[in-house]
C-alpha cells in the first residue's frame, strides 16, 4: 500500500514543528491516530486535530473521508 499523506505529516514538513494534542495532561499524537484510521478499508483520508476543551485542555477530533464504494476493496 502506498504511503498516504496525513494532516500532521504535511504540517510538520511545512512548519518543522511536531504535532501533539495535550488532553488531560497526556500527549496525543494525531499522526498515530490518522495512521490507524487510514488502515481501515472504508477510509480514504483522515485528519486529526485538537479542539479546545473546557476542562481537558484539548479534545481530539477526527475528520474522515470514506472511500467511494467501488474502491473499498483494498485489504488492510
Amino acid at each position: 500500500m502506498a504511503r498516504r499523506r496525513t494532516l500532521c505529516r504535511v504540517m510538520s514538513v511545512r512548519t518543522g514543528r511536531r504535532c501533539a494534542i495535550i488532553r488531560g495532561g497526556f500527549n496525543v499524537y494525531p499522526r498515530e491516530i490518522e495512521e490507524v484510521l487510514i488502515t481501515r478499508p472504508a477510509v480514504s483520508m483522515a485528519a486529526v486535530v485538537g479542539v479546545p476543551h473546557a476542562t481537558h485542555g484539548e479534545d481530539v477530533e477526527a475528520f474522515v473521508i470514506p472511500c467511494p464504494a467501488r474502491t473499498c476493496a483494498r485489504t488492510s
